[in-house]
């Protein structure tokens, strides 16, 4: 815990709680390079949410794009080609702790039709 000091009493602060807001409140776009995410197309959609939070707990950005798709961002990912074997990793670990769950990654020209 910090203390703030403000001319009529001092504020405390909580460092984690703070710092948990900030990590919720990542934006949508890539945080290095020029990439621009993997989409992720699921075949039943009532998994999205499941593979959403276990993507977000690996430190992905993960947000839904369609009720089957998500677009997913590794932040530390030096480039696109990097990101996307990262999430196919991540996409095999979640498929193997999901028996007949079916993700796959699509190019950007199948998630926009």
């Amino acid at each position: 815990m910090l203390w703030f000091s403000r001319a009529s009493a001092p504020v405390k602060l909580d460092i984690a709680d703070t710092l948990l807001k900030l990590r919720e409140a990542t934006p949508l776009r890539p945080l290095r390079g020029s990439h621009r995410g993997v989409y992720v197309l699921l075949k039943d959609p009532q998994l999205l949410f499941g593979l959403q939070d276990f993507l977000r707990r690996t430190g992905c950005v993960a947000e839904q794009r369609r009720s089957d798709e998500l677009q997913v961002y590794v932040p530390d990912a030096p480039n696109q080609e990097q990101e996307r074997r990262e999430v196919s990793v991540y996409l095999a670990s979640w498929q193997a702790a999901n028996p007949g769950a079916e993700a796959s990654i699509v190019d950007e020209e199948s998630a926009q039709a």
